[in-house]
């Protein structure tokens, strides 16, 4: 409640970002010769703009973030594919990704025929985050 003009309590709606839906991305390195036995999990809000996604991504698969590909592939058909890339702040659930635990495949591949330029990692910092991963971004 918020004091209003004349000093009476005015109801204001709270929004918690541990409520908003959430997208569940599934990535697969398609440019990693391991791809098929390494996949990235990302749980990010619906809210969150399609440039974090990349952002988060390239920070999983230590790759820089401009120097791949990511592709929806929208219903799980490979022949419904949307690039992600240059949709900047427009939200997953904008785009059209489906939120509330239903998985949401993706793709990294290469760039204009160019490899992802990987950041070098420390020795004890797996390239590769199995099924693991949970970001909580705030949307």
């Amino acid at each position: 409640m918020l004091p209003g003009e004349s000093n009476q309590l005015v109801a204001t709606e709270v929004s918690c970002v541990a409520d908003a839906p959430k997208i569940l991305c599934i990535i697969r390195d398609t440019t990693n010769p391991q791809w098929q036995t390494c996949n990235i999990t990302i749980n990010l809000p619906a809210s969150c703009p399609c440039r974090e996604l990349h952002d988060e991504v390239a920070r999983h698969a230590n790759y820089e973030t401009d120097s791949f590909s990511l592709v929806w592939i929208r219903g799980g058909q490979d022949t419904d594919e949307i690039l992600l890339n240059g949709l900047g702040e427009k939200t997953l659930l904008e785009c059209g990704m489906q939120p509330n635990k239903i998985k949401n495949y993706l793709q990294i591949r290469d760039r204009d025929g160019e490899q992802p330029i990987p950041i070098p990692v420390s020795k004890d910092v797996s390239t590769c985050t199995e099924e693991s991963s949970n970001s909580s971004l705030q949307g």
